[in-house]
């Protein structure tokens, strides 16, 4: 057999080889369609969520307040949303429920942040860090 011979022998055994595979492909779309068709029929089902603030800030997500220095975002978040949250009041007309929380503050010491409560006459809670070394994350 010469090298050409064997190189078309070679050829048509991986043609036959993806032949195969396409096929599998084939079936997997067609079983594919099959369940969107039968799922497109059925009435959908979603998992029920809890939120911080009622239909607002799904709990187990990360959320972030962000904006330019000096616009705000302190007092807002602080005195608009957390103070009224942790009592279980209303926030932004409504129901809130409270749950545990992280405060990261990237561009703010502890002190700068207690002022800030001082000047909103907010009294730090407990669970402010007020410990004179800063939390380490690891």
């Amino acid at each position: 057999m010469t090298d050409i011979a064997k190189n078309w022998a070679q050829c048509d055994g991986y043609r036959k080889e993806l032949v195969a595979s396409f096929g599998e492909v084939e079936v997997s779309r067609r079983e594919h369609k099959e369940l969107l068709e039968r799922t497109d029929r059925e009435e959908p089902v979603y998992m029920a969520q809890e939120y911080i603030v009622d239909g607002l800030m799904p709990t187990g997500e990360i959320h972030v307040l962000v904006g330019p220095s000096g616009s705000g975002k302190s007092t807002f978040l602080y005195k608009n949303f957390i103070h009224e949250w942790q009592h279980n009041k209303k926030v932004f007309g409504r129901d809130s429920t409270f749950m545990p929380y992280m405060i990261f503050s990237a561009d703010r010491s502890l002190g700068n942040i207690q002022r800030s409560l001082q000047r909103m006459k907010l009294n730090p809670k407990p669970s402010v860090n007020t410990q004179k070394r800063p939390c380490k994350i690891t």
